[in-house]
């Protein structure tokens, strides 16, 4: 069973190559920041994918190894999460954020190639970064995953609940506790901090509801407004999740989850970026729009 499973990395690199041939186009005719940026992130999904597949087919090798944790650790998700923040922030964030994430993947890869190689004992040839003498550099993609997890599931997160409740209407909490934010440490220590811890643990619990009824109302209404484009969105808050889960289980040897949660991740992502693509209502961000264009006038309306 685990031989089968260690062939599924084909599927998924096939499947990249299908999604590149869908996105590739779209940034093409958009030339827009964010699409670019996920164009790259099918790119390195699919070169990542596509180190597990020679090592299934091929054997394990050295370089392979130290080109799929380069490609599949240290860069992951990195690509769509810049994507997502070049789609939601301001264009100067966008831009310092990643020529500093950039810089750190640099660093961190040539290291990783740097580092030399000892086999550990009972060693069964799989993927897997306990090859590397330095065990150091590992620690560089922890930090770069949970970038890359809180833009790209935050970022989708955050969007499918503007679709479901209106931009001014998502973005009142985080002014409401922005304006709770301590001013200096006294009064953090102080009884207001019990105050908004309070108010923190509601809003989380309120847009977890609201979530969650938001999927439930997007799948059987996703025809009227936006929710294609809400339950786009959350497909792609859950494909985010599912790599990362399988990411976690090859440090303790079961690189096989991972394969999964790829395959399966990229599914939901594409199948959610395919439903917002298609759909013809008008993106509530200021910068989709501006890469998009105005939608065309509904003459029967006027």
């Amino acid at each position: 069973m685990s031989d089968m499973i260690s062939y599924i990395p084909v599927l998924t690199t096939l499947f990249s190559v299908f999604f590149l041939s869908r996105i590739v186009p779209h940034y093409l005719a958009k030339r827009s920041p964010y699409l670019l940026w996920w164009t790259l992130g099918v790119l390195t999904f699919g070169l990542g994918t596509l180190t597990e597949s020679i090592n299934a087919i091929f054997g394990w090798t050295e370089w392979n190894t130290k080109v799929w944790y380069i490609v599949g650790a240290l860069l992951g998700g990195y690509p769509l999460a810049q994507g997502t923040i070049y789609l939601l922030m301001k264009r100067r964030f966008a831009e310092i954020s990643a020529v500093a994430c950039s810089a750190v993947i640099l660093v961190a890869a040539v290291c990783v190639v740097s580092s030399p190689i000892e086999i550990p004992d009972g060693f069964d040839h799989r993927l897997t970064g306990r090859v590397f003498a330095w065990q150091w550099v590992r620690g560089f993609s922890p930090l770069l995953n949970l970038y890359a997890f809180v833009f790209l599931f935050g970022g989708a997160v955050y969007s499918a609940i503007v679709y479901l409740l209106g931009k001014d209407e998502a973005n009142a909490p985080f002014l409401k506790v922005r304006s709770l934010l301590p001013s200096s440490i006294g009064w953090f220590i102080g009884w207001r901090s019990w105050i908004f811890i309070f108010i923190a643990l509601y809003l989380a619990i309120r847009y977890i509801s609201l979530f969650g009824i938001g999927v439930y109302s997007a799948i059987r209404y996703g025809k009227r407004g936006g929710g294609p484009r809400f339950l786009g969105n959350t497909l792609i808050a859950i494909g985010a999740l599912l790599p990362g889960i399988g990411g976690s289980f090859t440090r303790f040897g079961y690189v096989e989850v991972l394969y999964i949660t790829e395959l399966v991740g990229l599914t939901f992502i594409y199948f959610g970026y395919d439903m917002m693509r298609k759909h013809q209502s008008a993106s509530l961000h200021a910068n989709q729009q501006t890469g998009e264009g105005p939608l065309p006038v509904d003459r029967r309306a006027t």
